[in-house]
């Protein structure tokens, strides 16, 4: 299976967390989750604005592979 990495938006795009998500397929709040954790590059405007450069968010993608910046599943281990 081949995974598909989306067409980046126009170079000097900077994208909001809504637009940034919808781009790469998750949810904004599994977005937020991943910046918190370091697995997406953010450039900051001040303490509560936040844009994604979407050159850098493709590289991430083409680099590192798609799977490495998906959100973690927490998998449950049936009781016995």
């Amino acid at each position: 299976m081949t995974s598909q990495t989306p067409a980046a938006p126009e170079p000097a795009v900077l994208l909001t967390p809504e637009q940034c998500a919808a781009w790469i397929g998750i949810k904004k709040p599994t977005l937020l989750r991943m910046v918190r954790e370091g697995r997406v590059p953010v450039v900051r405007l001040n303490e509560r604005v936040l844009r994604f450069h979407a050159p850098t968010i493709l590289d991430r993608l083409n680099r590192s592979s798609y799977q490495t910046m998906k959100p973690k599943r927490n998998r449950r281990v049936p009781s016995c």
